[in-house]
């Protein structure tokens, strides 16, 4: 069971939850770490669709295999580009010192924004998937790469993907990290997330 006084914001996640875990999921939650050394106090949280300069999918620059993915308009973010951004530098963890490159083709299906530094609307190419509307990151792992399988949410292990369907309100796009007891007995899902809210 996850130890409950870790705090909210910290860089302990694959201290904390890597033990047992396919090197895929250790590498998750290695990019959660990293991500969240980004904003040690959480960072801001920005969507705004039509908003100038753009929203922002994840504060800092991202790149992949040493290519640029992102170069942020906005020091925020929001829910998927900090979800995708773990997922991304999970890759470049996994991949990096194999010497792979990746085509141009493959590149642009990863990126986060245009080339011209705009938003990259929901449903085009990876990232795209990744945000949109619902089950994003379900999307993108399953149907559009087909990199991923779908788990019951009890076989889900630290470092899965998940998302959240509010009751009101759109979902939520986070990295599982276990299931716990809250205060009061009632079970719980402990999950990173880039929203200081949840």
């Amino acid at each position: 069971m996850p130890d409950s006084a870790v705090p909210t914001y910290h860089i302990s996640h694959l201290r904390k939850f890597g033990f047992g875990v396919p090197e895929a999921n250790r590498a998750v939650l290695h990019g959660v770490d990293i991500v969240q050394a980004t904003a040690p106090d959480g960072g801001g949280y920005f969507i705004g669709v039509k908003a100038d300069p753009p929203e922002s999918p994840i504060g800092y620059r991202v790149t992949f295999l040493e290519r640029p993915l992102l170069s942020p308009p906005r020091c925020t973010s929001y829910c998927s580009g900090a979800s995708y951004a773990a997922f991304v530098t999970a890759l470049d963890l996994l991949l990096g010192e194999s010497g792979l490159r990746v085509s141009d083709e493959v590149q642009e299906a990863v990126r986060m924004q245009e080339p011209d530094g705009g938003r990259r609307e929901d449903t085009i190419k990876l990232f795209g998937w990744w945000n949109a509307d619902g089950p994003g990151s379900f999307y993108a792992l399953c149907g559009f790469s087909e990199m991923g399988v779908r788990v019951s949410p009890k076989d889900a292990l630290p470092g899965d993907f998940c998302n959240i369907n509010w009751v009101k309100g759109p979902g939520h796009s986070v990295v599982f990290l276990g299931w716990e007891k809250t205060a009061d007995g009632e079970p719980g899902m402990r999950f990173w997330s880039s929203q200081a809210s949840t």
